[in-house]
């Protein structure tokens, strides 16, 4: 069981930087319990890569909060082209999960 319901939250990569960095934007309904964004992990076919930013974000009075994904790849690899990013919210009622997939 999952509160909200993934409907009520989400969030998209909008820029992939050198294969280094994500620009991403999340984004609630007005009517979600999301208060910040606690957490990112980024999973590809290689494994977990190491995300560098962990801070929690707030968002804003649109219910909307813009941030850059730093992350370490391992070796002298790019981001591969299919890649799972997940990201944790906090709410009234706990933690919520998103995922996206690119």
């Amino acid at each position: 069981f999952e509160y909200p319901p993934a409907k009520h939250a989400k969030h998209e990569v909008t820029r992939i930087k050198n294969g280094t960095s994500i620009d991403c934007i999340w984004s609630a309904a007005q009517t979600s319990r999301i208060k910040n964004i606690t957490d990112c992990e980024l999973f590809t076919t290689d494994g977990l890569i190491t995300v560098l930013w962990k801070a929690g974000i707030e968002l804003d009075h649109n219910n909307k909060a813009r941030a850059v994904v730093k992350f370490i790849v391992p070796g002298d690899h790019n981001l591969p082209k299919q890649f799972l990013l997940r990201s944790a919210a906090t709410t009234d009622l706990g933690p919520h999960f998103l995922d996206i997939g690119e």
